[in-house]
């Protein structure tokens, strides 16, 4: 027997491909990106052979020494074979620096250069260094060493990373009489500090103009703005669609939430950042991002909460479907195969007895707008409408009207609103208040648009804003579905005919009117007088973000609902030393976690510093450390950087808990100690920082 598996689970090329255009480098994990390694694969299309079946190509190799496999398909007619061959790609005279995977601001560390004479004949080797402005090299920054023929040596170099992050650039070259080589490599210089951002938003109507300052006193060279004049009333919302697209992590709520919202807002998305959302790079997202979606989904139809996961996560099935739906109706390319079993699975939600009611309407909700309308299980939830949380209630609402039954859909909607108390969900449905109002706005533009209750709800979901945003992923995702129709239904009733100019300072450096918006991006508006004005009829509205490392920025260390602390072990469990680790020991870390209350998916992060590498206890040659697992849980998810650990987990348990894990010091040098951790994905009060 063969055990029944989604092909495509856990290994999709496309998932790769999302993660690097959906995110901007400097909002990824480690703000600033660099391209550490560079892999040798390397493709030549058809070639033809001589009689004898042999053939000739040329590759340009980038730097690189090592083995390569070199494989060749064959075809003939109607025969095919295939051959492979390893190659030995080599120099004379060769250097391997040892390098850091990454750096942080003003870390200093020893950068050992090997050299290699395969020249055939003795002599005295020069090795020179330099970098990229920022970088101290703390001794000299050319070396020589005499190398026998068939022998190796090495040299050492002193380096102070730079205060500013940045990608950084090491370049080495050794000469040998005519023989040369180098190495160049990019390395990121993470900030002490994390990348911060404010946001706001406004609007002008003649004859008032808009005056205000934007944020200084950041890092130099850290600081990006962006200011944003145009007619579009749900502007103010593209705060929310800036924090999906930086958010840095990849389940199936996070990855839906990150792309559900462009199909209703890609006016939106253009206007936070025309140059990351033409319409084209849109359609891009969307499209990458159902493959991502359908990347999660289990032999079962349902969708797992991580890739490579088999169980299926039914809330999260219900609302990557939903996506896949919405999707589908845009227009974009859903696999119609995976749509219907995706359906299927939520036909099976229905009849199973331990679903919750607030499941089964929901799935009723989107089994509906597929065209799947299960009318008995409609009706049943109608017998049981009082027992359904609020927004399912709306869910019933928009099922019913597939019914026709219009009186039942004015029965419900009459029920009134969410209660202002419900309390907060970090696991199953993921309810919130900010969730229940933006379902209930949602129904209420599909349903009955001009309802009093309208304008009540878009309040209360302006006024949970914070920074320009909802704090979640699920929440965000949810705000600005229902907030788009809201804006696009008043967009269609106004009437504008204004012009208007941004002045920076002294100067005008753009113009705008009620048809063509003003971009002002790439200048520094550091703390400097900013106004807009407008003339004539209508209303414009703007948005700014500033970002950058904080000047004053320090780690405030807090415990709210939840604590981690970090200790770091000898190999027998006694303290390490700090200012006695040699290269080469391997470190064990410990973690505790303590949690008043259970909490659902919680991430625990643990920053390196730069002169550890984590080893990875996947791979069978990494040295074993006995006891490091006694005591330990088993986090759901483990995902392991080139600067950090990740630990997501449901934290069910209220007692100490701990996890270990081991590392190697492999670099020589002072390296910032960052903090460690904790916070509720899903409940942005919860967080511990020490």
């Amino acid at each position: 027997d063969f055990e029944q598996k989604k092909i495509g689970t856990d290994s999709v090329p496309s998932a790769d491909k999302l993660k690097k255009q959906e995110f901007d480098p400097k909002k990824h994990l480690n703000p600033i990106s660099a391209k550490r390694v560079k892999p040798v694969a390397l493709w030549k299309g058809s070639l033809t052979t001589d009689s004898t079946g042999k053939v000739s190509t040329v590759f340009k190799i980038p730097q690189f020494t090592g083995n390569i496999r070199v494989l060749a398909v064959v075809s003939s007619g109607g025969d095919f074979g295939n051959s492979e061959s390893d190659m030995k790609v080599t120099e004379p005279l060769m250097i391997e620096p040892t390098i850091p995977r990454f750096l942080a601001s003003n870390d200093e560390f020893i950068l050992p250069v090997s050299i290699y004479n395969k020249t055939g004949a003795d002599g005295e080797v020069t090795i020179s260094l330099k970098t990229s402005d920022g970088f101290k090299i703390l001794d000299s920054s050319e070396q020589s060493v005499r190398v026998d023929k068939d022998k190796e040596a090495a040299v050492k170099f002193k380096l102070k990373a730079p205060d500013v992050p940045q990608k950084g650039k090491i370049q080495i070259q050794a000469s040998l009489g005519s023989y040369t080589s180098s190495r160049a490599t990019e390395i990121a210089i993470r900030p002490t500090a994390p990348f911060t951002t404010i946001s706001g938003s406004g609007l002008i109507t003649a004859p008032n103009d808009a005056v205000f300052k934007l944020p200084a006193n950041w890092l130099k060279g850290t600081q990006n703005y962006s200011l944003v004049v145009m007619s579009l009333p749900s502007l103010k919302f593209a705060g929310g669609l800036k924090f999906l697209a930086q958010y840095p992590y990849g389940c199936i709520e996070q990855t839906t939430s990150s792309i559900y919202p462009l199909l209703y807002l890609k006016d939106i998305a253009a206007a936070a950042d025309s140059n990351k959302y033409s319409p084209e790079m849109i359609d891009s997202y969307v499209n990458d991002g159902i493959q991502r979606v359908l990347s999660m989904q289990t032999y079962s139809g349902g969708f797992a909460m991580w890739p490579g996961y088999q169980e299926p996560y039914d809330w999260g099935s219900i609302y990557a479907t939903d996506f896949l739906v919405e999707a589908d109706k845009a227009g974009y390319a859903v696999p119609q195969l995976d749509r219907k079993v995706a359906l299927d699975y939520l036909e099976k939600l229905l009849s199973k007895e331990d679903t919750s009611l607030d499941l089964k309407a929901y799935s009723c909700f989107v089994l509906s707008k597929a065209g799947r309308v299960k009318q008995s299980w409609i009706r049943r939830l109608q017998e049981k409408k009082d027992e359904l949380s609020p927004s399912s209630r709306f869910y019933l609402a928009a099922s019913l009207v597939s019914l026709g039954d219009r009186k039942a859909v004015s029965d419900i909607l009459g029920q009134g609103l969410p209660d202002e108390k419900i309390p907060r969900e970090t696991g199953g449905t993921l309810r919130s208040y900010t969730k229940e109002n933006a379902i209930a706005l949602s129904t209420y533009m599909d349903l009955e648009p001009e309802n009093a209750l309208v304008p009540v709800l878009v309040k209360r979901l302006e006024s949970s804003m914070v920074n320009g945003n909802w704090q979640t992923t699920q929440d965000n995702a949810a705000a600005l579905v229902a907030l788009g129709k809201y804006a696009r239904y008043l967009e269609d009733m106004k009437y504008s005919n204004y012009s208007g100019n941004i002045v920076v300072g002294k100067e005008t450096v753009a113009d705008f009117d009620n048809e063509h918006k003003a971009e002002v991006r790439g200048i520094d508006l550091s703390g400097k007088d900013i106004k807009i004005s407008v003339q004539g009829e209508g209303t414009a509205y703007y948005y700014w973000n500033a970002e950058g490392v904080p000047l004053d920025a320090k780690v405030k260390e807090e415990d709210k609902g939840i604590k981690v602390r970090r200790k770091l072990l000898t190999r027998d469990g006694s303290l390490v030393d700090l200012n006695k680790i040699k290269h080469g020991d391997v470190v064990v870390v410990e973690i505790l976690i303590d949690v008043d209350v259970a909490y659902s998916n919680v991430i625990i992060e643990d920053l390196l510093p730069a002169g550890f590498e984590i080893e990875n206890p996947r791979l069978a040659s990494t040295e074993k450390v006995e006891w490091i697992k006694n005591d330990s849980f088993e986090p759901d998810h483990i995902d392991i950087r080139d600067d950090r650990l990740l630990l997501f987990t449901d934290l069910l348990n209220t007692k100490d808990l701990y996890y270990r894990y081991a590392v190697r010091a492999v670099t020589k040098g002072e390296f910032e100690l960052p903090p460690i951790s904790a916070s509720c994905m899903y409940d942005p009060s919860i967080v511990s920082v020490n």
